[in-house]
């Protein structure tokens, strides 16, 4: 249903969603939220002419009011850039493992990386501009000339800088006391569901070597957190994953979406309205564990900011 009213010459839309036994009215243009009593709804779905009802709804119309919906005029208008926050590098298309629905069709065969004295030289202007959060990918990072080098002097130079590395986590046994020596840093290794899906897209017995890592890593105390790229092939696994992250000790978890680009294909993609109930499972069990799933996280920070706020 759409509610239709007028504010200072412009006409608003407001669409009427049913979720349980709530109600919530949404203005996408704007965009902006309410949700209201079941008698709030009665009262604006009425079509009564009486002296109070029209006063009544007169009231409640006025809590969706807002000034005049202008034309968007894109982020710059209303967005001023001050600083860097935060800073990502593909560093490698070399990789160890060829998986299947790789989005940069990485490989052992690939050749091309980033140049170290252009990785450097583009860190610096990172830290120039007050970026303190990097976050390096692949390919496989620890394939990188000298990487944990170059990670270990960006961390101690930089007291206050984070890094993040995106790893399949294959070869994490082999680095395990250069990394627990490092601070200020977290790993998010990819685990694409059970052994059966984890396999299929990544190659046989990479899900065992990757089980014995996690284990060395929980060990060693060593902050990880978990992702998985949600494809067709996977999305039964993912109430289990919430599951193998907390055995593992993971900090959280973080979900990828299947882009049908480099090495994924139509086939693998899933549509988002499958995505949701096997999300929302994920979730309810997540909490239960006492584990996030950023993507929940972030989605809720973005709901409830000051209407009018696009992303």
């Amino acid at each position: 249903m759409n509610m239709m009213h007028k504010e200072n010459g412009v006409t608003k839309d407001w669409k009427r969603f049913e979720l349980g036994d709530q109600v919530l009215y949404v203005q996408p243009e704007i965009p902006d939220w309410i949700v209201i009593s079941s008698d709030a709804d009665q009262l604006l779905s009425s079509k009564k002419n009486d002296a109070a009802s029209f006063y009544d709804r007169e009231l409640l119309e006025n809590a969706f009011g807002m000034e005049p919906l202008h034309p968007y005029s894109g982020r710059a208008a209303a967005l001023h850039l001050s600083k860097l926050k935060e800073c990502w590098f593909h560093i490698t298309d070399v990789c160890n493992l060829s998986c299947r629905h790789c989005l940069f069709g990485a490989s052992p065969a690939k050749t091309r990386s980033l140049a170290p004295e252009l990785l450097e030289s583009a860190v610096q202007q990172a830290l120039a501009l007050d970026c303190r959060l990097f976050s390096f990918t692949g390919g496989e990072p620890f394939l990188y000339p000298d990487f944990l080098g170059f990670l270990r002097t960006l961390l101690t130079e930089n007291k206050d800088v984070h890094a993040a590395v995106l790893t399949n986590g294959m070869l994490l046994d082999q680095f395990l006391d250069e990394l627990g020596a490092i601070d200020k840093f977290h790993l998010q290794i990819s685990l694409d569901g059970l052994e059966k899906s984890h396999d299929g897209l990544r190659g046989k017995g990479s899900y065992k070597k990757l089980m014995e890592n996690l284990v060395l890593m929980r060990e060693a105390g060593i902050p990880f957190t978990l992702s998985m790229a949600i494809s067709s092939e996977n999305i039964e696994d993912l109430l289990q994953l919430v599951d193998i992250a907390a055995e593992v000790g993971a900090a959280s978890i973080h979900l990828l979406y299947h882009f049908v680009r480099g090495k994924g294909s139509q086939e693998q993609f899933i549509p988002p309205d499958t995505i949701l109930p096997a999300l929302l499972a994920a979730w309810r069990r997540a909490t239960e564990l006492g584990l996030s799933i950023d993507n929940i996280e972030t989605l809720r920070s973005q709901i409830f900011s000051t209407p009018g706020t696009r992303y």
